[in-house]
């Protein structure tokens, strides 16, 4: 497994400031495909992409042509995702490329194509990280989730093989009503693998801005519950009792909504040669083969510092602010505004503020 030192931290934190201040997009997250073998009942992609296939993705020497110009404007930090990346035949050739124009690689899979030819040559590539969701420990647990039969065996069996070859491996879950009492378990598992676990306690709308993922979401109280009990050498934003040591910063004075990477140092390309804001939000986009990724930066840029709090903006006269979790993006999914109060978020700021003041 590696390990990153006090010297990598360092840099990534330099790094991380000269980008914002410069603005040049350090990272990128980067879909591949939206094809893949699964059906989870929380994704996020739209029923329209899964039926469109493959049908207008970007090319190998497309995809080729576009990492050229993101390492030229400084990109550095690479993910790639999709759908299933493995999906695409062509996956290898994209990942010998990145690492030969000098990208640090994390790759997002479900793993139920990895064999053990396939992890040999992910040994060989010595990526940053391999990341896979584990849905649940149970078996039928895991298999209703990604309404897909034999996943579990799949995906443990890819665990196994990954881990066998010491090649640095991510798993991650996401709170779902189906799977919350086997969150906990699932991060135990990671931590004899001396595997990085992520747990993520939201769910968002369809990129059409369906709800139907919202239907399997948990309460910021269960949420809450978990990260405590999967991260106890970690959860030091809470004291003993429960409150928050350090509140959100006030967004009162903010002049801009995006106060993320978005424009700053992160962007997000979808299979279809795309560029969005962040991968949670597919608008406004910019068609990078048509002009450039340069141009098309720019552009983002742009549309984020023209997103200024509005005069009635209701984050300035709220007194839940400091407890409130909320983005554009979320507000943007949900109501279709990038100032709007969302009521997920409004619901997590009530229940911190009760933690911190009852």
């Amino acid at each position: 497994m590696s390990i990153v030192t006090k010297d990598d931290k360092k840099f990534s934190l330099k790094i991380n400031k000269i980008a914002r201040k410069k603005r040049f997009p350090l990272h990128a997250m980067f879909e591949l495909t939206y094809c893949c073998n699964f059906r989870c009942i929380h994704c996020y992609n739209t029923d329209e992409q899964r039926r469109l296939g493959p049908q207008g993705e970007l090319k190998t020497k497309d995809i080729f042509n576009i990492l050229e110009q993101l390492r030229d404007l400084g990109g550095f930090y690479l993910g790639l995702t999709g759908g299933e990346i493995f999906c695409r035949k062509d996956i290898f050739d994209i990942l010998w490329q990145a690492k030969r124009l000098g990208f640090e690689v994390i790759l997002l899979t479900n793993g139920s194509f990895i064999n053990e030819k396939t992890a040999d040559e992910l040994r060989r590539l010595r990526l940053n990280k391999v990341e896979m969701t584990v849905h649940a420990m149970d078996k039928d647990i895991f298999n209703q989730i990604t309404q897909t039969p034999g996943s579990h065996e799949k995906v443990f069996r890819a665990i196994q093989l990954l881990s066998e070859r010491k090649i640095p491996m991510g798993l991650k879950s996401c709170g779902l009503q189906e799977n919350k009492d086997e969150v906990v378990r699932i991060s135990q598992f990671a931590r004899k693998l001396n595997a990085i676990y992520r747990f993520d306690d939201e769910l968002q709308p369809r990129l059409d801005r369906s709800p139907m993922p919202l239907e399997h979401l948990i309460s910021p109280a269960e949420a809450y519950a978990l990260r405590r009990a999967c991260y106890p050498e970690m959860f030091t934003e809470y004291d003993e009792k429960g409150r928050l040591r350090k509140k959100t910063k006030s967004r009162r004075s903010r002049r801009r909504l995006f106060s993320c990477g978005a424009g700053y140092t992160d962007l997000t390309i979808s299979p279809y040669g795309e560029l969005k804001i962040c991968i949670d939000i597919d608008y406004p986009k910019y068609r990078i083969l048509e002009g450039s990724l340069k141009d098309g930066w720019q552009a983002v840029k742009d549309f984020v510092d023209s997103l200024a709090p509005p005069k009635d903006w209701a984050c300035r006269s709220c007194d839940l602010i400091e407890y409130c979790p909320w983005c554009p993006a979320k507000s943007y999914l949900r109501d279709g505004s990038f100032s709007s109060c969302d009521s997920y978020s409004r619901e997590q700021a009530e229940f911190l503020r009760k933690m911190n003041t009852g």
